[in-house]
């Protein structure tokens, strides 16, 4: 009888330890999901920023452009750039906004890459 009530405790054991496994791998998934998701939305949301960045670039090119225009047709002679009012702020807004496309972009490929990195380690 004894033989029995341990058999059984045994098979409840493995049962257990069986579940116990499942459970875990189960956990793991969903935390995998979890980063993925989290990571996807990253993504998303910096291609979302580079969008409006993109549409600043073109928005200060066009008044770039403007200003150009407008001082040619002012004058007989071409006005040297460094002359034309606002010039220079545009340009180092320009410079910024394209080097914080870059930096995202950056972000992109770090954010894809680590998917590669997570997949090798597992």
């Amino acid at each position: 009888m004894t033989e029995q009530a341990s058999g059984r405790s045994g098979t409840k054991r493995d049962l257990g330890e069986h579940l116990d496994r499942i459970w875990r791998e189960l956990k793991d998934v969903t935390q995998q999901v979890e980063r993925e998701t989290r990571r996807g939305g990253q993504i998303a949301k910096l291609h979302y920023d580079m969008r409006g960045l993109r549409q600043e670039v073109e928005a200060h090119t066009s008044r770039l452009g403007q200003l150009i225009y407008k001082a040619q047709c002012q004058s007989t002679r071409r006005p040297a750039l460094a002359r034309i009012e606002g010039y220079d702020e545009l340009i180092a807004s320009i410079d910024s906004l394209t080097a914080d496309i870059e930096t995202r972009r950056q972000r992109i490929t770090a954010l894809r890459g680590d998917v590669g990195r997570r997949a090798d380690a597992a």
